[in-house]
């Protein structure tokens, strides 16, 4: 399983296309689905759960392989090829226990920077919405973003 933040919101389509040609199978090998619906091709290799959120990140990816898939790329690589073959930014989780609520944020080009992203509730008659609060330095796919340096994010002493 693979989770990621989009700062774009590609439209269905295009996600079929960048996981066919990221993971080197042909587009019906690839379901990409909303959350909301129920019927999915549970045979597919590739099982991408899309929710649209709103705020800074448009999008969340919940993505599974079947054991067929065999060696899939890493969650940085794979983040890397889609922002670039999407045009935009995306974060995955960093996991490690001296940053454990902080992201990389990868750019179109392949660099990535660290970042923070807070939900913002607000209450239960509206959907939550999901800003980066913080991003290490400038991001290619994610404009709007302004860095702010590490050291100044909570935990950003921590190296």
């Amino acid at each position: 399983m693979c989770l990621l933040w989009l700062h774009g919101d590609p439209d269905r389509e295009r996600l079929v296309m960048a996981f066919a040609e990221v993971m080197s199978m042909p587009v019906e090998s690839v379901d990409v689905q909303s959350h909301e619906v129920i019927e999915r091709n549970g045979e597919a290799p590739v099982l991408c759960t899309v929710t649209a959120l709103i705020g800074d990140v448009r999008q969340h990816l919940d993505i599974y392989f079947a054991e067929s898939v065999g060696e899939r790329p890493s969650t940085e690589k794979l983040t890397a090829a889609l922002a670039e073959r999407l045009g935009c930014a995306i974060a995955y989780e960093i996991r490690l226990p001296s940053f454990p609520d902080y992201y990389w944020l990868v750019g179109t080009d392949g660099r990535r920077a660290r970042a923070d992203i807070n939900e913002v509730d607000h209450g239960d008659d509206e959907q939550s919405s999901y800003w980066f609060s913080a991003v290490e330095h400038p991001v290619a796919g994610a404009p709007g973003l302004d860095p702010l340096p590490w050291q100044h994010m909570p935990g950003g002493d921590r190296r």
